[in-house]
């Protein structure tokens, strides 16, 4: 990622940390934005195959462990570990990303942004504190 990519990415990053909510609408809004106005082609390929990879490894355990390895990683790019708790860009068995999955809440549970705690929280953190030193 070069400086003035980084100089880009970092305000789309910083509204996502500091949203009340995120919808499935504002995800690819922001994800096409990066996809089509900041990453080469070449480094949206990259990303896309390491997360094709990451989801190979993922169904390969799950299916291992006995589930039934459905789900993809919807992934803000450079970002490791995807986000939205393994939604994919459309949902996961037709949930939204706003947390209508198990263990999330079911519609009408209010407000969900997966970057405010938890796991992706701290990924997205020390993104941006990587990115804020290019």
């Amino acid at each position: 990622m070069t400086k003035a990519q980084a100089k880009q990415l970092l305000p789309l990053l910083q509204k996502l940390q500091s949203a009340a909510s995120i919808t499935a609408a504002d995800a690819t809004k922001t994800l096409s934005q990066i996809e089509d106005k900041i990453l080469t082609d070449k480094q949206v390929t990259a990303l896309d195959d390491l997360d094709l990879k990451r989801q190979e490894e993922r169904r390969a355990a799950r299916q291992k462990a006995g589930g039934n390895g459905q789900g993809s990683g919807f992934r803000i790019p450079g970002l490791p570990g995807g986000a939205f708790g393994g939604q994919n860009r459309q949902g996961q068995n037709g949930q939204n990303a706003q947390g209508q999955q198990a263990g999330r809440g079911g519609p009408g549970s209010g407000p969900f942004n997966p970057f405010k705690q938890g796991r992706q929280a701290d990924a997205l953190k020390s993104y941006i504190a990587l990115l804020q030193k290019k």
